[in-house]
């Protein structure tokens, strides 16, 4: 601080210094061709008061207006950032006496904060110091005056929810109408914040990162917002009704309630891109106050909470996607929600859904099983007539499909099942991973069915585990193995290549999946778990009742 006084102390006996030397009467020299040029185009003469031309007295004029400027940001900057924040039981909100800015948001709730910052600025004020003139537990008002405008930014978090108001007003204190284009910094995404390899070394999660424009005729939305270059500018015109951000489970939303005139998303850097809010022409006569107010909310991104706020965040609804085959997604995350209207527990509703989609095709997954069966005993015929024809393709073909046909077996109907309960194994896995409800829901052992399952910790980071062992991918593993046990019990097989393959199918697929699911949501887990132990559970019905071929 002390070197920055003295910085200005020089710089202001600088200018003081050449202003009074400028000024000095020159010497009675001869006047040269040059100064006689200077003195034609212009057609003056040298000033009779000061003697000084009037083309260096201009310059001079603008090296003590920088000086001045320079002083003034100097004395600025000896003022020290001060952070103060204000909470309630969901959200805790950070400013800086620095521009006024939010500058950051914690979900109290989830212990979750955002990769955003400097949110809700005014374009050309952002690094001035204002004044805290207001603090409350939930109100904070920061002022800043300057010889033309007096700025007031006013924020109010509402009593244990996630929303909150905020307004920025402009005063004009000159005697003069002023005509103005206001620029709103939304708010910035710093790349440099964001953790890429997510919770548990897991990357999918900083995947989902989005931003989100909606104006009145369209909306613009990017994933991986933490990624981006100067290339991709976008602009537009005419009313924003909303400007978001949302991570995995997480959205903050900022609703202009004022006219706007359009929007700039801005890459300031490969680091850093910076949402803004346009009002163009705004006319302020002397005296007169202009407001921007904007409504926001912090918090999860749930559909039925922000639906239920009649606010204007329902529109974010277009961030509502769960990607991938989004539609059947959609389906069961509403039977999830009705169900868990009756049974308040989300593992026991994790069970259920998978029951009911278990047995819902159950009709077809025992078709399908049954006829595999069958295709698998037949091999030693279908073997007898590729030796037999294997120089004769069509014929083969033939005989095969004759063969199929006298004993009623399919070739592609064991394939079937899993053709149909592959687009609800996936909209399901989107579900249980974007779903904020399963976030620290806990069921049995399990603390959060939105992470693996974590028995218990290593106490050391280890290889492909991590840090903590998680048992239920080893229970999906030894209910599919008995499943395969299962299966090899109901086929005679005579082609020793046949049996080995069969051997270290039942062993390497069981590994294959608890290996994948090892660092899976233990809710998805879960449910999986569930599945097998279903279809392993009517395989050895079955095999009771079916003969073998």
């Amino acid at each position: 601080m002390e070197k920055r006084l003295l910085l200005a102390a020089t710089l202001s006996f600088l200018v003081l210094y050449i202003w009074s030397f400028s000024v000095r009467k020159p010497q009675q020299n001869p006047v040269s061709e040059t100064q006689k040029e200077i003195e034609l185009n212009n057609n003056q003469a040298v000033g009779e008061k000061d003697g000084m031309d009037p083309k260096m007295s201009n310059e001079l004029q603008g090296i003590k207006e920088r000086v001045d400027e320079t002083i003034a940001d100097i004395t600025q900057s000896v003022y020290s950032e001060e952070f103060t924040s204000i909470s309630n039981s969901k959200v805790e909100l950070k400013f800086s006496n620095k521009g006024g800015l939010l500058k950051s948001i914690l979900i109290k709730t989830y212990h979750n904060s955002f990769p955003i910052t400097n949110a809700l600025g005014l374009d050309g004020y952002d690094d001035k110091i204002f004044t805290l003139v207001e603090n409350q537990d939930l109100r904070l008002k920061y002022v800043l005056e300057t010889d033309a405008l007096r700025i007031t930014k006013t924020y109010e978090l509402d009593p244990d929810d996630y929303t909150a108001r905020m307004n920025i007003v402009l005063e004009n204190r000159t005697g003069l109408d002023k005509a103005l284009d206001i620029t709103i910094n939304n708010y910035t995404i710093d790349g440099a914040d964001v953790d890429l390899k997510g919770k548990e070394g897991n990357a999918r999660d900083i995947s989902l990162n989005e931003y989100l424009v909606i104006t009145e005729e369209k909306s613009y939305r990017k994933n991986n917002a933490h990624k981006f270059s100067n290339k991709n500018l976008e602009k537009g015109d005419g009313r924003v009704n909303l400007v978001g951000f949302r991570d995995r489970y997480f959205c903050a939303l900022f609703k202009p309630d004022f006219e706007t005139s359009g929007f700039v998303i801005d890459p300031i850097s490969e680091k850093k891109l910076r949402i803004q809010t346009r009002i163009d022409g705004v006319q302020l006569k002397a005296g007169e106050v202009y407001n921007i107010p904007f409504t926001s909310f912090f918090g999860p991104e749930d559909l039925n909470l922000l639906q239920s706020y009649q606010q204007g965040f329902e529109k974010s609804k277009k961030f509502y996607r769960f990607g991938l085959l989004d539609a059947i997604a959609k389906i069961i995350y509403g039977l999830l929600h009705f169900i868990h209207k009756f049974i308040p527990n989300w593992g026991i509703n994790i069970i259920i859904i998978s029951a009911i989609i278990y047995f819902s095709m159950y009709p077809l997954t025992a078709k399908g099983m049954a006829s595999m069966r069958r295709m698998q005993a037949m091999q030693p015929k279908v073997q007898e007539l590729k030796d037999k024809y294997s120089k004769n393709p069509e014929k083969l073909n033939k005989e095969l499909m004759q063969l199929y046909k006298d004993n009623k077996v399919n070739p592609v109907a064991g394939c079937l099942p899993f053709f149909f309960q592959m687009p609800v194994f996936i909209g399901l896995y989107q579900v249980l991973w974007r779903d904020v409800a399963f976030k620290g829901a806990g069921f049995l052992w399990i603390k959060d069915l939105s992470e693996p399952d974590q028995l218990f910790s290593w106490g050391a980071q280890l290889p492909f585990l991590g840090q903590h062992f998680n048992i239920l991918p080893f229970v999906m593993m030894i209910i599919m193995f008995f499943q395969q046990k299962i299966n090899q019990k109901n086929v005679v097989l005579t082609d020793p290549a046949q049996i080995q393959q069969q051997k270290m199918m039942a062993t390497v697929m069981p590994v294959f999946l608890g290996v994948i699911f090892y660092k899976f949501a233990s809710g998805l887990t879960l449910y999986f778990t569930m599945f097998y132990l279903f279809s392993t559970f009517t395989q050895w019905k079955m095999s009771k009742k079916t003969e073998v071929v």
